[in-house]
């Protein structure tokens, strides 16, 4: 899409499925230059493997890789490690070292603003606290909201080592739940990336969020059709929350999965 990605700006993919753990193995596999694509592959598998990642997320993300490693585009590890959400799910935000706390959420201002924005709440109750089985945790939304912070701040990290010559992009690869309806992983890369320069304070970065192949179930949906927007109704149409601002599908969807376009509230 017109935008969403600039060719005069150094791109570079922000993956939410692996860990800082992971960092120097993701840099090793994109740096190789031998040639030999599969010894890349092995490696990465292996070296990810034995630092506690599961061998199938690797491989379901194995073209996307490929993709960066044939452009030499650059591969950020900003996951969270489970360990440190398993101790949010046990003791909270406050069973989070202060190392911790400092490199995942290096503004305490932005990740608190962002819960008490208007529609926020619809948004918990219907994304972070519907999940099956997450009514079972009551950490399970400190542990969402940490994540998302989490994820964003990484990616805003290597935005803002850019310089007024070489500026930066980066695409955020996540889970859908971390994307839809804005509030997750987008709202809070917008508030952290850096302005541009010359935008007012007041300002915030633009960010462009992105499903490819979504479900109904993934857009929190009671029905066979994806749910396009969250809050809306004829009084609230105007602060309603759209599911992406692109989605995309490798084919043609189900008939009954897009609803038909009606003509707008008035």
């Amino acid at each position: 899409q017109e935008g969403a990605v600039d060719a005069d700006k150094k791109l570079a993919l922000a993956l939410a499925m692996f860990t800082r753990a992971q960092q120097d193995a993701l840099n090793a596999f994109v740096d190789r230059q031998d040639g030999n694509a599969e010894a890349a592959e092995a490696k990465l598998l292996d070296d990810v493997v034995n630092s506690g990642i599961d061998q199938a997320v690797v491989q379901a993300h194995l073209p996307i890789l490929r993709w960066a490693r044939q452009r030499g585009v650059p591969l950020i590890a900003v996951g969270i490690p489970p360990s440190v959400l398993q101790s949010i799910e046990k003791s909270g935000l406050d069973g989070v070292s202060s190392d911790d706390r400092n490199f995942y959420v290096p503004d305490a201002d932005v990740f608190l603003s962002i819960v008490r924005q208007d529609g926020f709440s619809n948004y918990a109750q219907n994304v972070i606290l519907d999940d099956e089985g997450s009514r079972d945790s009551k950490n399970t939304f400190a542990a969402t909201i940490f994540r998302h912070e989490g994820m964003a701040s990484g990616a805003a990290r290597w935005l803002r080592k850019a310089d007024g010559e070489n500026p930066r992009q980066v695409v955020l690869v996540a889970d859908v739940k971390d994307v839809v309806f804005g509030f997750g992983a987008p709202e809070r890369l917008r508030r952290l990336a850096p302005r541009a320069p010359g935008q007012p304070p007041n300002s915030f970065y633009q960010v462009r969020s992105f499903l490819l192949n979504p479900t109904a179930k993934d857009s929190c949906s009671d029905t066979t059709s994806l749910r396009l927007a969250l809050g809306i109704s004829p009084i609230s149409i105007k602060t309603s929350f759209p599911l992406a601002d692109f989605v995309s599908f490798s084919e043609s969807p189900a008939v009954n999965l897009l609803t038909r376009m009606n003509p707008p509230l008035k």
